[in-house]
């Protein structure tokens, strides 16, 4: 089938996030929302099979709660009318309501009314928390509330807690939910992801629930695209058992399938991350350990999301030797990356190299980030048949140009340096040109160009004798010296505008 090029896309900062809307590309590819909502739900559900089956049901029992609600808010209203014709004294009249109160508040999240924005807090809180209590996971569910706009009728909130959580933007409009970027929504849920990756470095995905008066609509933030979900109603049962799913899946579903990263774990006991290093070379994984605040975090999740720490391998130890990059690297279909060479290769070809008037990074180990047993990668989030769908990028000048997916890599150098910026006039030069002179010996040694040399990648330390020496890092935009000649244009040209 050909794709579709008609893909709306959310500009932030520099990077291109694509974002697949069932309004703007499924009139000519309709299989792209039968393949995301069926996705969506299979790989938010638990692996462990018996697992899956306690899920399922409690699915079912939120939705019949859901259903009970409604069917309560009919009956309520039935009721109040009967008592008005009968003109119920007025004493009794409020007591009635008092008592009705929390059950409207529930229901009319799952109804088509809309809201009152002054309301919308805890309409939302009384709708979630009775479809929490319908059945019992196996973590604590809860709800907590930020980001609240009386004056657009909208408001942020996190079901769960941590890496794992599921994210969500409540409004009290429908319609919201059914045009989410007539509405901005959908730039309200980029923000979101943002605040929420920053001070959770652990996270690989972010699951989002956008949730309107008897709408729902659930969408997967990755590193270069956010999927959406066709939008459903809670009035009808497909709906209300897409709304049970989702939270279920909140409290039975195992963490990494929601977004979190296994190999990173915070740890409450000895107030450090631990955090899994696979050598590649090896063979081996390595357990090093961080400060609670990552040394670099990168302002935005989308595009390669990196992350550094100072670490150390020892959980006691205060000294921090080495420095854990964290990042998404992009594969890019057609170019031979045996020649452009990763971050990781290129330290590797590097080896033991000295330089008299200068620093060379030094490799501890680094490699692949395994999840579940397997190289972890955006690929295998929603499958094959939605990737299909969804590698995309615009080159200068140029058309849509497919590229496969982003791999998770992580690697530990040394030494921790300082930055320049730390430094007075004199040392930073002295660091400067001593890293241009270290620089010289790289492409002299693996013919590998930087470019991106800039004051955020040259670090100072001091040598053996005290004396202030430079070094440069971060060959994460690194691209051969000699580009081949059996390279096309347009790859020449992704070349530049993807590293």
């Amino acid at each position: 089938m050909k794709l579709s090029k008609k893909v709306l896309t959310v500009l932030h900062g520099a990077h291109r996030i694509d974002v697949f809307e069932d309004e703007s590309i499924l009139a000519k590819d309709q299989v792209h929302r039968d393949v995301v909502d069926r996705q969506l739900q299979k790989r938010m559900r638990p692996k462990d099979a018996q697992v899956k089956v306690l899920a399922d049901d409690a699915a079912r029992v939120a939705a019949e709660a859901i259903e009970r609600l409604i069917q309560g808010e009919q009956a309520r209203k039935e009721s109040a009318k009967k008592a008005q014709l009968r003109r119920t004294r007025l004493q009794t009249k409020k007591a009635s309501d008092r008592a009705a109160l929390p059950i409207s508040r529930a229901a009319l999240m799952f109804s088509e009314n809309k809201w009152d924005p002054a309301a919308a807090q805890d309409i939302v809180r009384a709708g979630m928390g009775a479809i929490i209590a319908s059945f019992q996971g196996q973590r604590p569910v809860g709800i907590a509330f930020s980001d609240i706009d009386v004056d657009h009728g909208t408001l942020a909130f996190e079901l769960g807690a941590g890496s794992s959580s599921i994210l969500g933007i409540a409004t009290c409009s429908a319609s919201d939910v059914e045009t989410p970027f007539a509405s901005r929504i959908m730039e309200r849920v980029v923000a979101k992801v943002n605040r929420h990756t920053q001070s959770h470095p652990d996270v690989r995905f972010k699951w989002v629930l956008i949730l309107g008066p008897g709408r729902v609509r659930v969408c997967l933030a990755e590193l270069d695209a956010v999927h959406l979900s066709a939008v459903q109603k809670t009035t009808e049962k497909v709906g209300r058992f897409l709304l049970g799913s989702i939270t279920a899946h909140a409290a039975f579903s195992e963490p990494w399938r929601l977004g979190s990263d296994p190999s990173m774990k915070w740890c409450d006991d000895i107030r450090r991350w631990r955090i899994e290093c696979y050598d590649s070379i090896a063979k081996r994984t390595q357990v090093f350990h961080a400060p609670r605040v990552p040394l670099f975090v990168l302002q935005s999740f989308f595009g390669r999301f990196t992350r550094c720490f100072r670490v150390s391998e020892m959980p006691d130890d205060e000294n921090f030797t080495y420095v854990l990059k964290d990042s998404w690297q992009l594969v890019t279909r057609g170019l031979d990356d045996s020649e452009l060479r990763d971050e990781i290769t290129v330290l590797t070809a590097l080896g033991t190299t000295k330089c008299k008037d200068g620093i060379v990074q030094r490799l501890e180990c680094g490699g692949t980030v395994m999840v579940d047993g397997e190289r972890d990668s955006t690929q295998p989030v929603l499958g094959d048949e939605v990737n299909s769908y969804n590698r995309w990028s615009r080159t200068h000048g140029s058309d849509f140009f497919a590229h496969e997916h982003r791999v998770h890599c992580r690697m530990v150098s040394g030494p921790v340096g300082t930055p320049l910026d730390k430094l007075c006039l004199q040392d930073a030069v002295t660091a400067v040109a001593s890293a241009m002179l270290a620089y010289a010996l790289v492409l002299k040694q693996i013919e590998v160009l930087h470019s991106d040399i800039s004051e955020g990648n040259i670090m100072a330390v001091r040598d053996e004798d005290g004396n202030i020496k430079g070094v440069l890092i971060d060959f994460a935009s690194k691209l051969p010296a000699y580009l081949p000649t059996s390279y096309s244009s347009k790859a020449k040209t992704s070349l530049y505008y993807l590293g």
